[in-house]
């Protein structure tokens, strides 16, 4: 991501959502390192707002300048066996 809007961190604190103004959400899995786990381009304008769920549903929302709101599924596993 090169200019940063928002961060969220899943409600566990060890999954980063990074939305950025180059139209790209960046998920980064902090127990692999600093190359991003996924990078995500849905949008076709600058990305404002990413929030994780904070209860118990696994959802992550995503807000553009497009005037557009991405509902993702982002089921974060405990365990990697899973």
């Amino acid at each position: 991501a090169k200019w940063i809007s928002s961060i969220t961190v899943h409600p566990t604190g060890d999954h980063v959502v990074v939305g950025s103004y180059d139209r790209r959400v960046v998920w980064f899995d902090l127990d692999f390192g600093t190359k991003p786990y996924k990078t995500l381009q849905y949008h076709d304008r600058a990305v404002r707002c990413a929030a994780f769920h904070p209860g118990k549903y696994p959802l992550l929302a995503c807000a553009s300048d497009d005037a557009t709101v991405s509902i993702l599924h982002a089921r974060v596993y405990s365990d990697l066996m899973q």
